[in-house]
């Protein structure tokens, strides 16, 4: 019996420590061997894939697992897809009583990847994921080192059992993570490289209110960094983090951007610093976000492949004290500062506009010449390679709603400021190529907000080309200009040679010299457009015309001279309406027939214009009346010459242009009854006294009956005479109604009085002339300035002045 109770503690020694060698033999031993063949055997037949591990070793004693040296190679071929230098996990066991997962530690050590995307639908770790998300029913394979092995993926019956576990991670790291991402669905295919990506968790606690730690860090292999920490909380989902991008490259994104625009992103730093925190109140509510953050996107270039220009750059873009909230959405923004923009828009010569042909087209609207409705700036399919565009031919505008705004949500931007900013604009559709820029562009725009109902207002001002100036100023609906605008906007000093191209495409002329200073105030309320322009013309020349070129179909140069003053400056109003809701509306050519329209006036009605300058009816300026038969320029006519001379002082490029006139009524009637008179006269007094008003006093009425008798019968018969006498019974001895009887005769007689073709002619150029030696004598208007045209010969009754009719030309 003694022998048995000595015997026992030493069985009991040997047995534990047998145990106890046999358990850390296994653990050190055979369990990492078992590991890492299950593992690379698992790998081989469920994923396809080949894999290897460097060691596995495992502390059986605090339970800390670490594979080392993991390869897993791509699928077809020996490149390999994802590896790192060291998986570890340090895991606590006596939690395990109270069904808690606790791991001290899960660490992964300088994990690489090569992530490649081969197409819009595949990446070469797609068949990893339908093999992980579709598992096939549980197989047994052979293994020849250690024999059958069972494979497949947790059922969801034991995820089931398990959720029921509470899950711990006390510290998780992922260091130095080094990702090399390819996308060979675009051409050429995009490479991303994120080096230096580091996480570290704490506390992480899966079903659980309690907080854990985070911090991330990485950088990117073009350029800056990147940062993420903070705390959270995973049931409900609470997180209050601070994130910041360092001057990280944009360069990265070109391949995307190439891919649907004819654009390459050439450089552009981002940098970000903010918070964002994320709240459940519930899990049947929606997450609250809220955030707050300054940005500044630096040295943006972006370049014009198909034009092979610049398109946009700036220095900085600079966006402070952003705040934004997510159920509801809120967002505001303090303030953006914009510097050393420059932009480029431009019209080819075939009319295209650079904006609109940026973008690419499908190939299969290209093949089929239909452009989808979709707008220029809208995807159809978020993994779609091609924007479709509106079609350029259709007005821009097709349907307005001018009802309320349909943003659903808050936004205040305290002030948008442009520093020292530069937009060049270039129209090769035109005979002569053009090209100008408005440079040194600075100014705000504020009141950008949902709570304005007077809109935003905008200020901004620049230079154009050399020594002009633009500039801008008023309100608008920034998310509806078409509901509501009120703007001014200001040229001055603009050197109108530079709009040479301009002028031969619409007027057909070259311009020599001349300032061009607009004034253009425009409203649209609800869609419709009222707007009211001064334009201003300094010195204004026009210079050769173009052979080839109609331009308005008008006669330019007189609507030029009619519009300059005595100092060469031209000063017109101009006053555009319309109805922009109406997809048929043309703004341009609304503009456009708004300054054919007032031309067209001018130049068809010259005096009307002209009379309005001085405050005068233009219609009194556009003859001068003579007397029947007469030519002298009578007393009532002198204060429409004194005004006529006002205006050629006021007009220095216009001639006057005067037309001899003739009545072949009114002034046959005259001039026929001056021939009577003349030879009544001197057959009474042996006198020619062409003007029957200046005839001599002469009571011998008796001998004037005999020389109209005999004028008479020289002219008809005695016969006709006689029958005249019996109308107005006149006796033997004269007695009668004589007064009757000598108009009848005197009437017959100033009717077949010779009127030549060349005394209408004569008449008609002595009154001409008469005007000109006016002009020229009383008022001094050189001579070349006064030109006398073709006579022109009328047939009017019941007039009494012959109008001679005056025209303005061109000097």
């Amino acid at each position: 019996m003694k022998f048995f109770t000595k015997k026992i503690p030493k069985i009991i020694f040997w047995s534990v420590l047998s145990l106890f060698l046999v358990y850390t033999a296994a653990g050190f031993f055979i369990v990492p061997m078992v590991i890492k063949s299950q593992a690379i055997n698992y790998i081989k037949i469920e994923l396809k894939r080949d894999a290897e591990i460097e060691s596995v070793s495992f502390n059986p004693f605090t339970f800390s697992l670490s594979v080392e040296g993991f390869k897993l190679y791509e699928k077809e071929k020996k490149e390999i897809f994802i590896s790192f230098k060291e998986f570890f996990i340090n895991f606590s066991l006596m939690p395990l009583i109270n069904k808690e997962l606790d791991f001290q530690e899960i660490r992964l050590t300088e994990p690489k990847g090569n992530v490649i995307r081969l197409n819009q639908e595949e990446f070469n770790f797609s068949d990893l994921i339908k093999k992980l998300s579709n598992p096939n029913t549980d197989t047994v394979t052979t293994d020849p080192k250690i024999g059958p092995v069972k494979t497949g993926i947790i059922t969801d019956q034991v995820n089931k059992e398990e959720s029921n576990w509470e899950i711990l991670i006390r510290k998780f790291e992922l260091e130095r993570l080094y990702l090399l991402i390819t996308d060979k669905s675009i051409a050429p295919p995009a490479e991303t490289k994120i080096d230096s990506f580091s996480v570290t968790v704490t506390d992480l606690h899966l079903n659980s209110a309690d907080t854990s730690g985070f911090h991330l860090t990485s950088k990117l292999r073009r350029g800056g960094t990147f940062s993420l920490s903070g705390n959270f909380s995973m049931t409900p989902l609470k997180a209050d983090l601070k994130f910041s991008f360092n001057e990280a490259s944009l360069v990265v994104l070109s391949p995307y951007i190439s891919d649907f625009a004819y654009l390459r992103l050439d450089d552009g730093k981002l940098s970000i610093d903010g918070n964002l925190k994320l709240n459940e109140p519930s899990a049947s509510d929606k997450i609250q976000v809220s955030f707050n953050a300054n940005s500044k996107l630096e040295d943006l270039k972006l370049y014009d492949t198909k034009n092979d220009e610049r398109f946009l750059e700036w220095k900085t873009l600079t966006v402070l004290d952003i705040k934004g909230t997510f159920n509801p959405t809120q967002i505001s923004i303090g303030e953006v500062d914009l510097k050393n923009l420059y932009a480029r828009i431009a019209i080819a010569e075939d009319k295209s506009f650079n904006l609109s042909e940026l973008f690419k087209v499908s190939p299969a609207a290209e093949d089929s010449g239909e452009i989808s409705d979709t707008l220029a700036m809208g995807f159809t399919d978020p993994n779609a390679r091609f924007i479709s565009l509106t079609d350029t031919n259709q007005p821009f505008v097709e349907s307005v709603d001018t009802g309320k705004n349909q943003i659903d949500f808050e936004y205040d931007i305290g002030k948008i400021k442009i520093e020292n900013s530069e937009v060049f604009f270039s129209d090769f559709s035109l005979p002569l190529k053009f090209a100008s820029k408005i440079h040194n562009m600075n100014g705000e725009v504020t009141g950008f907000t949902s709570e304005n109902p007077l809109g935003a207002e905008i200020k901004l001002q620049g230079t154009v080309d050399e020594y002009g100036l633009a500039k801008i100023e008023g309100k608008m609906d920034p998310f509806d200009p078409i509901a509501y605008s009120n703007i001014k906007v200001n040229f001055h000093n603009i050197e109108m040679t530079n709009l040479t191209p301009y002028s031969i495409d619409f007027i057909g002329y070259y311009l020599e010299s001349g300032k061009l200073s607009l004034d253009i105030q425009y409203k649209i309320d609800k869609g419709i457009l009222t707007s009211y322009s001064k334009i201003f013309l300094n010195k204004f020349t026009l210079g050769d015309e173009v052979e080839g070129e109609e331009g308005l179909g008008l006669p330019i140069k007189l609507a030029i001279a009619l519009l300059k003053d005595a100092n060469d400056n031209i000063d017109l109003d101009l006053e555009v309406e319309g109805d922009l809701n109406d997809p048929e509306t043309d703004t341009g050519a609304l503009v456009w027939w708004a300054v054919k329209r007032v031309l067209t006036t001018i130049v068809t009605a010259p005096f009307r214009f002209l009379g309005n300058l001085l405050g005068i009816g233009g219609e009194d300026l556009e003859s001068v009346d003579f007397e029947a038969g007469n030519a002298k320029l009578e007393n009532h006519q002198f204060e429409k010459m004194i005004n006529l001379s006002k205006i050629m002082a006021e007009r220095p490029g216009i001639v006057l242009e005067i037309y001899g006139a003739v009545d072949t009524i009114t002034d046959g009637r005259a001039i026929r009854e001056a021939k009577f008179d003349s030879i009544y006269n001197y057959r009474l007094t042996g006198q020619n006294f062409s003007d029957s008003s200046s005839s001599p006093t002469n009571n011998d009425y008796t001998k004037g009956q005999q020389i109209i008798e005999e004028l008479y019968v020289q002219s008809y018969d005695d016969s006709t005479l006689s029958l005249i006498k019996i109308k107005n019974s006149i006796d033997s001895d004269g007695n009668g109604d004589l007064r009757n009887y000598l108009d009848e005769l005197r009437e017959k007689i100033i009717l077949v009085q010779p009127v030549s073709v060349i005394e209408f002619q004569n008449l008609a150029t002595t009154r001409a002339e008469a005007i000109q030696n006016h002009m020229l004598t009383v008022h001094q208007i050189p001579a070349e300035r006064i030109v006398i045209k073709e006579n022109e010969i009328f047939e009017e009754e019941d007039r009494n002045w012959v109008r001679c009719p005056l025209g303005v030309g061109v000097l």
